[in-house]
């Protein structure tokens, strides 16, 4: 039988319970404290929005090789003099 979690223990695992990669175990226990504390639903259900809403702000494809590395060197460019 799995352990049951308290509300700091699914707290603990909110974040990744919303983008859907908490493990069998721990999903499995925060679902049966879940189906008794309308406080952590309500958590849950707040940070799955914002994590929807995050991934609508990804680019629709990846950026080309070596973005990270030009902006980067700008970014260093331009706050060297500060």
């Amino acid at each position: 039988m799995v352990e049951g979690l308290d509300c700091a223990g699914t707290d603990q695992l909110i974040p990744e319970l919303a983008i859907g990669v908490a493990s069998g175990d721990d999903r499995a226990r925060a679902l049966g404290h879940l189906a008794r504390c309308i406080r952590c639903r309500s958590e849950l259900e707040s940070v799955t929005k914002a994590a929807d809403a995050l991934l609508l702000l990804a680019p629709e494809r990846e950026p080309p090789t070596g973005f990270e590395s030009r902006v980067l060197v700008g970014y260093r460019t331009e706050n060297a003099g500060q």
